[in-house]
């Protein structure tokens, strides 16, 4: 296993002050795991409680030191404590620019466009999916190199987190009666109209998240 690097950051053109964590219900873990589906009709939540969520489910718990500099412990599993997978809310209402969260400063940013025209084409795509649901649309994404440097078969493990991410999204979704859906697309083409910290950031999958409504 090779040495673990940190990860690279987001250029952001504005910061967002930091956010409190959301309010939980009290449910059984069981309950939560039984009562999970997904739920195609819905109405958008307000975007501060949706950057809270993506805090939540994202952010770092515990930062590793010596040795384990650049692992992390956070609610998903990870290849090796890595967490490649950043997710960022590209569209829904009170979204001008993509909003980033960077676990690396705890803190959310708006993320330059590259072009504005492709980018929108892109984002219709993915709303057409869904044409019951109205809401916000996430993107994770994933730097291949970063797993690049610590394990052989690295797009394997990118894809192992991404997996790992959406489900975690899943059951928070659950306790506070979210409507999360992952969609088909990957989200190549929404990357990339945005400016990455690198050519080595893959989109690993696209989803749609709102207040969920009886169908």
């Amino acid at each position: 296993m090779q040495q673990v690097l940190g990860k690279r950051r987001w250029t952001m053109t504005s910061v967002y002050e930091t956010l409190a964590c959301s309010q939980w219900p009290a449910k059984n873990f069981r309950d939560v795991m039984l009562s999970r589906r997904t739920m195609r009709v819905a109405e958008p939540m307000a975007l501060l409680d949706l950057m809270s969520l993506v805090r939540f489910v994202t952010a770092r718990r515990e930062i590793g030191v010596a040795e384990n500099n650049g692992r992390s412990r956070k609610i998903p599993v990870s290849a090796g404590a890595l967490h490649p997978i950043d997710v960022l809310i590209v569209a829904g209402p009170g979204v001008s620019e993509p909003i980033v969260y960077s676990d690396v400063d705890d803190r959310f940013g708006s993320v330059p466009l590259i072009n504005d025209h492709d980018f929108s084409s892109e984002i219709e795509k993915l709303e057409s999916m869904l044409p019951c649901a109205k809401g916000h649309l996430l993107l994770f994404t994933g730097d291949l190199d970063m797993v690049d440097r610590a394990y052989e078969n690295p797009a394997s493990l990118l894809w192992r987190d991404a997996g790992a991410m959406l489900q975690s999204f899943a059951f928070a979704a659950t306790v506070l009666d979210l409507a999360f859906v992952p969609l088909g697309p990957l989200g190549t083409g929404v990357l990339r109209n945005l400016r990455c910290p690198s050519s080595t950031f893959l989109a690993v999958a696209t989803a749609f998240m709102g207040v969920a409504k009886s169908d």
